[in-house]
């Protein structure tokens, strides 16, 4: 069995305004849109849970960061998002748009998202 590991950072600015900075997460060697795409069409049942979760981690972090802003940032997708829908829509793009494979993860599944979902402000 893998050895998984989780981080997540969420950074914060100051000077008195809310500024959510990029969120990372890390499973396992993920790092980059290719990496990622790799876990999601993978045949191995762990490599594509990795990327479920990889997935729902990043939507959870910018879904947190538009709370604390009180407003839509980067896209708005549907609180009612499946894994299995948001792994799609995530799988859809990056078929769609090969050369972004080298662009970190996290932006990855951002854009993925905010194509699909765009905010309605």
């Amino acid at each position: 069995m893998t050895t998984r590991r989780l981080a997540l950072l969420l950074t914060f600015g100051c000077a008195g305004a809310v500024y959510a900075g990029p969120a990372y997460a890390e499973i396992d060697d993920i790092k980059v849109g290719a990496d990622l795409g790799r876990a999601c069409n993978s045949t191995t049942e762990q490599e594509r849970q990795d990327c479920a979760a990889y997935v729902a981690l990043a939507i959870a972090s910018t879904r947190m960061m538009q709370k604390r802003a009180n407003q839509c940032l980067f896209y708005d997708a549907p609180e009612d998002l499946s894994s299995d829908e948001a792994v799609k829509v995530l799988t859809d793009w990056l078929r769609e748009h090969r050369d972004r494979g080298e662009i970190e993860a996290a932006a990855v599944v951002d854009s993925a998202m905010k194509d699909s979902f765009p905010c309605k402000n």
